[in-house]
Order: C-alpha cells, then sequence, then structure tokens
C-alpha cells in the first residue's frame, strides 16, 4: 500500500546546473562533430546568462533565444581561440546554439531500471549508471539533457519498491523546474511499477510531460496516476509479444490475466521470436535498436 502525496521544495544549486551542462554540452558537441570544449563553453554560458535573465523578468520563449544566441557566440569564440578551420568553427557555431537551447529548458530526465535477479541472493542493485551506454545516449539526444541518476535497491518485494518510489519522489521533488523545463520518465521492468509508485505520492505543480514504461509488469497495486500529466504529454508503454517476464511479473502478484498493454498510454508492441530463454527477450526491450526505431517516432523527436 502506498503512502498518501507528498511535496517538498526544490534547492538544487546553480554550480551544479553549471557542471551539469558543461558535460553536456561538450558530450553533445562531439557526439555531433563538433568540439567538446566549445560545446562545453556553450552550455556554462547560456546555462548562466538565460537563468539570470529569467530572474530579472525575461519570457521563457525570449530566455531561449538568449540562451541560443550566448551558445552560438561562446562557441564561435572559443573556436576562433583554438584556431580551428572556417569549417569547424560553422560547425562549432552551430552546435553551440543548440546546446545553449538546451541550457536553458534544463529537463529533468530519469531512467529507473528494473530488478536484478542478484537480489533474489542479497547482491546488487539496480542503476541507471550500469544501462546500456547506447540507450542512455538515444534518451539523452532525445529529450536534450543528460540523465539524471538514479539507483535503488532492484529488490524484488513491494516494500524495495516502495522504498525507491519515495526515494524517486525525493529527487524530483529537490529539482528546482525552471520555466518551460520538462520532467521525463523512461522505466524499465519493475522500474516502471516504481514509476507508477512515484505516481501515487507526487503532488507537486510541476507535471510530467514524458513517460515510457517498457517492459513493465500489470499489476494493480501500481497504477499510473494520469493527474500528474501534463496537457499534450506523452505516456507510451512498449512490450515484447514474447516476453515472458513481463507475464511473469503479473502471475507473482496474483494477476495471471493480466494485459500487457495499458489503457491509456500508446501502447507498442515489439514482434519478438519465440526463446527458450526466460529472460532473453525481456532484456531484448531496453535498446537503442527500440528506442530509435519504435519509441523516438512516436514521441515526435
Amino acid at each position: 500500500m502506498m503512502q498518501q502525496k507528498k511535496s517538498a521544495t526544490p534547492t538544487i544549486t546553480q554550480p551544479q546546473q553549471l557542471v551539469l551542462h558543461a558535460t553536456l554540452g561538450a558530450a553533445i558537441s562531439t557526439s555531433l562533430g563538433g568540439d567538446a570544449l566549445s560545446g562545453a563553453i556553450s552550455g556554462v554560458a547560456s546555462e548562466y546568462i538565460a537563468s539570470e535573465s529569467l530572474k530579472n523578468g525575461t519570457s521563457p520563449q525570449n530566455a531561449i533565444l538568449i540562451g541560443q544566441a550566448t551558445g552560438a557566440a561562446s562557441a564561435l569564440i572559443t573556436s576562433a581561440a583554438l584556431n580551428r578551420t572556417d569549417e569547424q568553427m560553422a560547425k562549432d557555431t552551430q552546435l553551440g546554439g543548440f546546446v545553449g537551447v538546451n541550457a536553458t529548458v534544463n529537463n529533468l530526465t530519469l531512467l529507473v531500471t528494473g530488478t536484478e535477479p542478484t537480489r533474489v541472493i542479497g547482491l546488487g542493485e539496480s542503476s541507471s549508471n550500469s544501462a546500456d551506454p547506447k540507450l542512455k545516449n538515444s534518451i539523452e539526444q532525445t529529450f536534450g539533457e543528460e540523465i539524471t541518476p538514479f539507483t535503488w535497491s532492484g529488490g524484488v518485494s513491494d516494500s524495495a519498491r516502495n522504498e525507491a518510489a519515495n526515494n524517486l519522489l525525493e529527487v524530483v521533488n529537490n529539482h528546482e523546474f525552471k520555466p518551460g523545463e520538462q520532467l521525463n520518465f523512461v522505466g524499465f521492468s519493475h522500474g516502471g511499477n516504481v514509476i507508477d509508485g512515484f505516481t501515487q505520492l507526487y503532488s507537486g505543480n510541476k507535471k510530467i510531460d514524458n513517460v515510457v514504461l517498457i517492459g513493465t509488469p500489470q499489476v494493480s497495486d501500481y497504477r499510473f496516476d494520469f493527474s500528474d500529466l501534463s496537457f499534450g504529454a506523452n505516456a507510451i508503454n512498449v512490450y515484447g509479444n514474447q516476453d515472458k517476464i513481463q507475464v511473469l511479473g503479473s502471475i507473482l502478484k496474483g494477476e495471471p490475466s493480466a494485459p500487457r498493454t495499458l489503457d491509456g498510454f500508446t501502447n507498442i508492441m515489439v514482434d519478438q521470436k519465440p526463446s527458450f530463454s526466460p529472460v532473453k527477450n525481456h532484456l531484448n526491450l531496453p535498446t537503442q535498436d527500440v528506442w530509435d526505431n519504435k519509441i523516438k517516432p512516436e514521441l515526435g523527436r
């Protein structure tokens, strides 16, 4: 049984934001063929200037333009100082503007991974840090933001998932949402149930913009609270037609007839080949291929 909804005051610091956007700016720039230092400086400068603009009453739309211009100018100056070619400088400037927009709209993106089999014998934990790097890269490119790390016990019990839901609540409540910023969730397996549990607790003003559940067992104890979705939000449920683990998760909760699909969600089926392995098709769902070819188009990205 989940507890009543709670709320808290955001407390994330600006230095943390600057470090985050330096890292992400460098990653975005290099992944798209630009210079890492130009991307990092664009991220820091845009984050700082746009934040100050918003504090001084600039509209979110104008702050984004300011962030874009700051990012492009910072990248151009840095690229010139590095004596890069005209073609490289043009590329860095273009990417600097993209990084600047991203730094202005600081989306909070959380990946909640599933139960770890080793927890049956009391070992291991479940962490977004250990998720497939290619999948994480696709998620970050889609939402324009580095995934905020989240770790939970990965335990095979309601108490473990409820504890994780409360920890997730703390992460969201401690995030300082800015105008235009998105809140995005991706949950795999029982990680999706943790997200469901979070929505039963959450009562913050910031609504969820995108939620993607992948291979999540459907059980009545964990129901997504649709009142936490923003207007026009994307709610996507991805399932494999040969995924034994998703069905087993429902059976173990005493609900053998639970469907793979979710009412109120856009349901996406991944066509799979039968396998003797009970886990193979389950673990083949949270991949870069499934994200890029099945999920990303539905998100309109």
